[in-house]
């Protein structure tokens, strides 16, 4: 398995990012691709880190600025294992690879996987569709080892995978084909349009629901990230008129597994967070 990593700016994300990925290194390999940074901490570090490269650990750079979804791209071309795409701005917690493989082979229905996290639109927890802090008590680690133990390991199926931290089965990938470079070039969707051809191949999309990442994402957006995000989500409600926020809502809220263990885990967490003590020193 290749865990793929692209990098623009965002220096001290990177740092955590990539600290978190090699303290729980596993059987993966690891391939960093910077996007032609415009900050140079960014180049000297992957000048740094030079000298380590390894089976299990590659750096690629793009002679020129490309675009999250064609670095993206050229990472899961670069591969031929199943890959997991991982945004600079998450930090991995233990068992982190072997718990979404795990959930990918527990079906060979199974063509992608997400974890929960604080930040993620559907995959959001405690609340669902929300930019979470981590509850006051917790480290990210210590969360995560909250998640995994409460957890009903039900691996619900969800209506697509969210981009931070994406598992995707190498067969689901040749069958549906790369992301749309031309539609979602700059970003902003392109999961959703995989995940949309990925069901249209028979295959189906879960949460891996004993699985937790942080995900730092954005507060707010600038006015022309704000624009393309519009652009982008008029794009896919042209190419699927189904898939709506008001369509995910409804999904989610249905009496299914993923109901009962999205809803499930958040009411036990609304419990526990009222009296939470939990604190590991050792933690990010």
């Amino acid at each position: 398995m290749d865990v793929i990593v692209p990098v623009y700016n965002a220096y001290e994300d990177t740092l955590k990012c990539l600290y978190s990925v090699l303290k729980n290194a596993g059987n993966f390999r690891t391939v960093l691709i910077n996007d032609k940074s415009t900050d140079h901490r960014i180049k000297d570090l992957f000048t740094k880190l030079k000298p380590f490269e390894s089976e299990k650990f590659v750096l690629l750079e793009n002679p020129e600025n490309k675009g999250f979804v064609k670095t993206v791209n050229r990472g899961m071309k670069f591969s031929e294992k199943d890959v997991i795409l991982l945004n600079s701005d998450t930090i991995v917690t233990e068992g982190w690879t072997r718990k979404l493989k795990r959930c990918a082979y527990s079906d060979e229905k199974i063509g992608t996987v997400t974890p929960f996290t604080n930040n993620g639109t559907i995959c959001s927890i405690p609340n669902f569709c929300e930019n979470n802090e981590i509850p006051a008590g917790f480290t990210i680690e210590a969360f995560a080892n909250f998640i995994e133990q409460i957890s009903l390991k039900k691996y619900p199926e969800i209506p697509t995978a969210v981009g931070f931290c994406m598992y995707i089965k190498r067969e689901a990938l040749d069958k549906a084909g790369y992301f749309n470079e031309e539609a979602f070039g700059k970003g902003y969707g392109e999961e959703n349009d995989f995940c949309m051809r990925v069901i249209r191949k028979g295959y189906k999309n879960v949460l891996c629901d004993d699985t937790f990442v942080f995900h730092k994402g954005e507060a707010s957006f600038s006015a022309s990230k704000a624009e393309l995000i519009k652009k982008n989500l008029d794009t896919l409600s042209k190419m699927y008129p189904a898939l709506s926020r008001a369509s995910l809502l409804i999904y989610i809220q249905k009496p299914t597994a993923v109901g009962i263990s999205g809803y499930f885990l958040r009411d036990i967490c609304s419990i526990k967070f009222a009296n939470a003590s939990i604190v590991d020193p050792a933690g990010i």
